[in-house]
């Protein structure tokens, strides 16, 4: 199903139309504008609950804030970006900056519902976003990768747990990346891991049962955290990933 289909499902789910949204933004004088929408059902993800993320790109700068409101039963975010606001983003990126890069991800896969403003659209989707967040969550999964080793060392278990866990998010929201199905909301990552088979059938088989369908206790938590380690440490050739 293309975008155009997706999101018209998607609008009439919540009783709401194209003209509504745009009926509601031209009441803000901002001369010419465009409108984007992303729905993460875009991504095969999200709910019945799930936010409409708006965005009007304007010739001048409005410096509007950003709007949070329901129009019917969707619930919008709007925010208004300028001309010189994309040059801005799109010029000074910065592989650290959360916000940045879930803004110039979401622009780069929503839909364009008016207007025409075609050469900033096409700038955003020109930006390789995926290796941006490939860097973004390495850098976590390398720092957690290592804090695990030296608690492993250490024999602080629980500890070793805990960082073996947040390192394999991680490094599933990197490769996730790196094979170009990058999403910056944690809460997905494994989501979007297993339903494309890990990349690799025995991959994810065995990230399955050392990291999901595990019972963990006091008397066999070594040995957990240890296979952790392992599984971590022979994946770093797979996707070339810990440093």
């Amino acid at each position: 199903m293309d975008k155009s289909s997706i999101l018209k499902k998607r609008f009439e789910e919540c009783n709401i139309s194209e003209i509504e949204i745009f009926n509601y933004i031209s009441q803000k004088n901002l001369g010419e504008f465009s409108i984007l929408v992303y729905i993460s059902q875009f991504e095969g993800l999200g709910n019945k609950d799930s936010d409409f993320d708006i965005y009007v790109l304007t010739e001048k700068k409005i410096g509007l804030p950003t709007e949070m409101l329901k129009i019917k039963n969707a619930c919008c975010d709007i925010e208004y970006w300028s001309e010189e606001d994309i040059d801005v983003l799109t010029e000074s990126i910065d592989y650290f900056n959360y916000k940045q890069l879930k803004i110039i991800k979401k622009m780069s896969l929503a839909y364009l519902i008016s207007g025409n403003d075609s050469a900033l659209i096409e700038k955003i989707r020109n930006i390789k976003i995926d290796d941006y967040i490939y860097s973004y969550f390495k850098s976590f999964a390398n720092a957690e990768y290592d804090d695990a080793v030296k608690m492993f060392k250490n024999h602080e278990y629980i500890a070793c747990l805990s960082c073996c866990q947040r390192t394999v998010d991680y490094w599933i929201a990197s490769v996730n990346a790196k094979m170009g199905r990058a999403n910056l909301n944690l809460k997905w990552a494994n989501k979007i891991f297993v339903d494309n088979n890990g990349y690799d059938k025995q991959i994810l088989d065995n990230y399955l049962n050392i990291f999901v369908y595990r019972k963990i206790d006091k008397k066999n938590i070594e040995k957990a955290v240890s296979d952790m380690l392992d599984f971590l440490t022979d994946n770093n050739n797979a996707f070339m990933f810990f440093s």
